[in-house]
């Protein structure tokens, strides 16, 4: 960082240890194939020490390997999403800048100066812009799996491990999962009271649906919102805090609620199998 502050984005005095650690690919005079990269990225500590953060994401540590580099066409949009994963694993905006900058040094020429819708070339000032915005929101916004962003970096989804730890929770088919919920429905506490309101159950079994609208298995983390849920749920969406609060104190469901005053995405899972009432 200059005397002004702002991050010293060409500034390569500093060896990078991620040379050492990229497979064979760019500097080979082949793309590198992602075979490659899952076998570099078996145990990607050294981007870990480097970063001085936790990627579980494949598809991140290949970015800022260098193993990988984004389309022409996507090269701001990967900007954003590379800095929203490193706010999303507790990096400040500072480090981020620094770690941005490292990364847009880095890129080759080629991508770096091809030209834009503007006719300009990938600037230093649209990493910092892409960069700010991303810690600018209330809430985190990653980009998720599915993302046009990760194409060409998403290994096999059988051998991502974040890919497998948000979708792997295969105990419990989706059959097997509503039938043990049908249990909660009749529930009733020690006072004779209904565990589980109508608006409780609506809510959960507007999980299902949107699981399925997804093509997601049971139990993968969603990360939907309000407006969505309470559509699904036909529900007034102020009241669907306390509902997912009693579903989650009941061990029905794991959430984090979204951010800001307009409630962004929630980070909801079914817990499967699913529990026995009490």
């Amino acid at each position: 960082m200059n005397r002004t502050g702002a991050v010293a984005w060409d500034d390569q005095s500093d060896p990078d240890p991620l040379d050492k650690a990229r497979p064979a690919g760019r500097d080979s005079g082949r793309a590198p194939s992602l075979q490659d990269v899952l076998r570099w990225l078996e145990g990607p500590a050294e981007v870990a020490r480097h970063l001085q953060v936790s990627l579980e994401k494949p598809c991140v540590a290949a970015f800022f390997t260098g193993a990988v580099t984004p389309e022409v066409g996507q090269r701001s949009r990967t900007a954003y999403a590379l800095a929203a994963e490193l706010r999303r694993v507790g990096t400040s905006g500072e480090q981020a800048l620094a770690h941005m900058g490292r990364w847009w040094a880095k890129l080759p020429a080629d991508i770096r100066e091809a030209p834009g819708r503007d006719g300009q070339g990938f600037r230093q000032r649209e990493v910092e812009t892409a960069t700010r915005a991303a810690y600018r929101s209330e809430a985190v916004k990653s980009s998720g799996c599915h993302s046009s962003v990760w194409k060409g970096a998403c290994t096999d989804q059988d051998h991502c491990p974040f890919y497998r730890e948000i979708t792997g929770n295969r105990r419990q088919s989706r059959t097997a999962a509503f039938d043990s919920f049908l249990l909660w429905i009749p529930a009733r506490d020690s006072r004779g009271k209904k565990i589980l309101s109508e608006g409780d159950i609506r809510i959960y079994l507007a999980l299902c649906r949107v699981e399925r609208k997804r093509d997601c298995p049971p139990g993968a983390r969603l990360y939907v919102g309000w407006r969505e849920l309470a559509a699904e749920a036909c529900l007034e969406r102020s009241k669907l805090g306390g509902m997912l609060q009693r579903l989650w104190h009941h061990g029905l469901i794991t959430y984090v609620p979204g951010g800001g005053r307009r409630q962004g995405a929630s980070e909801i899972r079914r817990v499967l199998p699913v529990p026995r009432p009490p």
